[in-house]
């Protein structure tokens, strides 16, 4: 009678076949790769391979994976520049809205490096250390001030150029702009010096 049973289980439809239980179906451990057995060394150059995103995306997967992604030598480059793909612009030219966006992305970004007491090798910025009004110059020397400089080797900076910064279509007057220029002028001389 069980041989009955099985051959008529066998010429069976797919969708007639008995359901077969959850725990069967799942992987065993033995068919995953053992990561965490893996010297914390190598560890951490697999997952210096991933994008900021990728990698806190990692930081929730478990506490082991959490205190991996925050060692400082997984965060050695610090590009501002990488928040434009966030916007999905191409241009320069972006509203108040986009940029104010942008700004907070720049705050939290920089938090983020600070937090994981970054090991920078490369800097990427493109701020205007003369304006008074989002003092780019103060948030790269609390960064600077704030994380591990003393591999830096690479700066790619544009010191007079913010990324995204709309225009200023305000009329002023030609006193108070030349005014505003040569202000900005001895700023960004400080700032060379």
């Amino acid at each position: 009678m069980a041989t009955n049973i099985k051959s008529s289980t066998v010429g069976m439809s797919p969708r007639k076949r008995p359901l077969v239980s959850l725990t069967s179906r799942r992987k065993t451990v033995e068919d995953f790769f053992p990561f965490n057995f893996l010297p914390v060394e190598c560890q951490l150059h697999v997952l210096s391979f991933l994008n900021e995103v990728d990698k806190c995306s990692c930081a929730m997967v478990c506490s082991s994976w959490s205190c991996l992604i925050r060692s400082w030598k997984l965060w050695r480059v610090a590009d501002y520049r990488r928040g434009i793909m966030h916007l999905g612009q191409e241009g320069l030219l972006v509203s108040n809205r986009e940029f104010e966006r942008w700004k907070a992305w720049v705050h939290h970004y920089t938090h983020h490096l600070i937090s994981r007491h970054a090991s920078l090798l490369t800097l990427k910025a493109s701020f205007d250390l003369g304006d008074r009004c989002n003092k780019w110059g103060e948030l790269l020397s609390h960064l600077l001030d704030s994380v591990h400089c003393i591999d830096l080797g690479h700066l790619d900076l544009n010191w007079t150029f913010t990324l995204l910064e709309p225009l200023d279509l305000r009329i002023h007057s030609s006193t108070s702009s030349h005014q505003e220029s040569s202000s900005h002028q001895e700023s960004i001389c400080k700032m060379d010096q």
